[in-house]
């Protein structure tokens, strides 16, 4: 599972094992809540335990046929550095288009209410008519009869962001779901109109619990982040 295996099907599958004794095992890893299990999906509780059997317990199992050492351990943890560094450079509507193409009509469970993420085989990040802005975006994905018209603001989103995604266009020709990713959350009102309006609403918790799932590294809040000079002399030196 460290290494992205996370379905009970595929878990069998790597240690040849049959799916009833793998349940079995994995069950013990979830009483000792080192598991979690959302969905179809099976997950670590602790990221810094998981990357620990990736980079550290696995290479140590191997050392008798590969060698390691302290020094491949550092270049390795820079190397997941950078890779996050180039992440970080990506705009939004990138990451997420990434993460809708790992979509394979899997179960999802948000708190106590299950949704299937429909296998998309057309996604496109689209053009706002409104008026330009990096805070907002739209992307639309189709595949077997299914459609998520979605629309990401950075923003907290109001109720004005719910009336543009109801009332914009949509593919007549099957089914849709209009899907808000509201990274820093909807107010009272939004979340009043979302519900009424059959809107589902992903913010930034249940967007990285998706990215968690699908082995990707979380969106961090821009807004979270300080930069150098925003920080007080004494965090500087």
């Amino acid at each position: 599972m460290a290494k992205g295996k996370n379905k009970l099907k595929d878990v069998a599958a790597a240690i040849n094992r049959s799916q009833t004794e793998t349940s079995t095992q994995i069950r013990e890893l979830m009483e000792h809540e080192l598991i979690i299990k959302t969905g179809v999906f099976f997950r670590f509780h602790n990221k810094m335990f998981k990357f620990w059997l990736r980079e550290v317990y696995e290479k140590k199992e191997l050392s008798v046929l590969c060698s390691t050492n302290t020094e491949n351990f550092l270049a390795r943890v820079e190397e997941v550095i950078a890779e996050y560094d180039e992440l970080c450079r990506l705009d939004v509507s990138e990451r997420m288009l990434g993460l809708f193409r790992l979509f394979k009509n899997d179960m999802i469970e948000f708190g106590e209410k299950k949704r299937q993420l429909p296998h998309f085989t057309e996604l496109m990040s689209v053009d706002s008519q409104e008026v330009p802005t990096e805070n907002s975006r739209r992307l639309i994905g189709r595949g077997h009869g299914r459609c998520w018209v979605c629309k990401i603001t950075e923003e907290k989103a109001t109720e004005k962001e719910i009336r543009d995604l109801v009332e914009g266009p949509e593919d007549k020709k099957m089914p849709h779901t209009k899907v808000l990713l509201a990274l820093k959350g909807l107010d009272d009102n939004a979340k009043l109109l979302a519900k009424e309006k059959r809107v589902l609403t992903l913010g930034l918790s249940r967007i990285n619990l998706l990215m968690d799932i699908f082995g990707k590294s979380p969106i961090i809040d821009p807004g979270l982040v300080q930069t150098p000079a925003a920080l007080p002399p004494t965090a500087q030196e």
